[in-house]
């Protein structure tokens, strides 16, 4: 298969057909370096990429736009292999991101009664709001504060609240 290597606003201008053809091989492409590192970003804009990364159209070039720190007309004068190497890469580092999450910040017990009355479900619809609740203590007012510190540093505290909540689990286990 021959790729032409169309300017990604020429690109989207193609046949639905050719735009899924090309889409599925380039998904192959190997990831380019992106000007910023998603996992030292802002909070805030790291959420932004989880809830947008897989949609189509304006919030994907939003997201490039925002980890290659240009604008987005420049993201549409991109070339597609170029784009594509971008979103990959994107990609990756999100995949990394929500392993560390899953390994790092999530409990290593389970508790049974939280679980018995689906309360990870019930509190999902809150998304980044249980985040920001834990770390501010409970105070809406730093909300804001701690959106617009770097992803990096709010998981660098949740890991170690969480990890100083199980040593004093352990230390309570001991004392009884």
């Amino acid at each position: 298969m021959n790729i032409t290597n169309y300017k990604l606003i020429d690109f989207l201008n193609q046949q639905p057909e050719l735009i899924s053809e090309y889409s599925t091989a380039l998904s192959y492409i190997s990831p380019s370096k992106t000007k910023k590192d998603i996992f030292h970003m802002k909070l805030k804009h790291v959420e932004f990429i989880k809830k947008n990364f897989n949609t189509e159209g304006k919030q994907l070039i939003e997201v490039v736009s925002r980890v290659q720190r240009i604008s987005e007309d420049a993201v549409l004068d991109l070339s597609i292999i170029d784009f594509f190497g971008i979103i990959n890469s994107i990609k990756e580092q999100m995949e990394r991101i929500i392993k560390a999450e899953e390994s790092s910040l999530t409990p290593s017990k389970v508790n049974v009664k939280w679980e018995m009355v689906n309360g990870s479900e019930k509190m999902a619809k809150f998304g980044i709001y249980n985040t920001l609740e834990n770390i501010s203590g409970g105070n809406a007012l730093e909300y804001k504060k701690y959106m617009n510190m770097n992803y990096s540093e709010v998981f660098t505290i949740l890991y170690m609240r969480k990890t100083a909540a199980e040593l004093a689990a352990e230390m309570d286990e001991i004392k009884t």
